[in-house]
């Protein structure tokens, strides 16, 4: 007579209870813990109107306000008058630049509107005209002062405004400042020419190309 042995597995390890758990986070204190229950009042000041999960917290940090800062920055792109490039492009700029863009942002359209309004309002004075976007936000232009005179008595650097360290005559009379670095710059690739000559556009240009040459060095 054969006999059969009959094979039984047995189970490495034996599930007791399927326990389901819930982070959770308080918004008034700041505090964090696990729960069984998906909302349940704050440990510390026993209140659930606060509390919200930790995956819903991730969401809200990383989804929507990204969003909304890349809109409210896309809002002062649209209305600058000077050159610029795509949204992301301009954003992505802002962002490795200055590492407060954060606090900045805020004041970026508001500052733009100011500049805008200070031109139309020119009466015939003298106002340079807009940068390129991108180097209007590297030089941190939302913190301009408005007021230029228009004989230029007011040493400022009409490429980053920064102080002034020397200036040229214009064919007007005016005084066409530049600060140390920008001054640098363009003695660079012009030693011997003046700079009040050229028109404010291809200044700019010939400035960051011998700043972009420095760099390189």
């Amino acid at each position: 007579m054969q006999m059969v042995m009959e094979k039984r597995q047995i189970p490495l390890f034996k599930v007791i209870e399927k326990i389901t758990c819930y982070p959770q986070y308080c918004n008034r204190c700041n505090i964090s813990w696990i729960s069984r229950n998906k909302i349940e009042p704050c440990l510390r000041c026993g209140k659930a109107d606060n509390v919200v999960g930790i995956k819903e917290t991730r969401a809200l940090s990383a989804g929507k306000p990204k969003e909304d800062k890349l809109s409210a920055f896309d809002s002062a792109r649209k209305i600058y008058p000077g050159t610029k490039r795509g949204n992301t492009t301009e954003f992505n700029n802002f962002v490795k630049k200055h590492k407060d863009w954060k606090a900045v942002l805020p004041l970026i359209e508001p500052a733009i509107r100011k500049q805008i309004t200070w031109r139309a309002n020119a009466n015939g004075a003298f106002r340079p005209i807009w940068k390129i976007f991108s180097t209007w936000i590297n030089n941190r232009c939302w913190e301009d002062e408005m007021g230029l005179s228009e004989s230029g008595d007011d040493k400022v650097c009409v490429i980053c405004r920064d102080t002034g360290f020397k200036y040229q005559n214009d064919q007007r009379g005016k005084k066409v400042w530049l600060c140390e670095k920008c001054h640098g710059a363009y003695k660079k690739n012009h030693p011997k020419d003046g700079w009040a000559v050229w028109p404010l556009v291809e200044l700019e240009r010939i400035i960051e190309q011998g700043k972009a040459d420095r760099r390189l060095k």
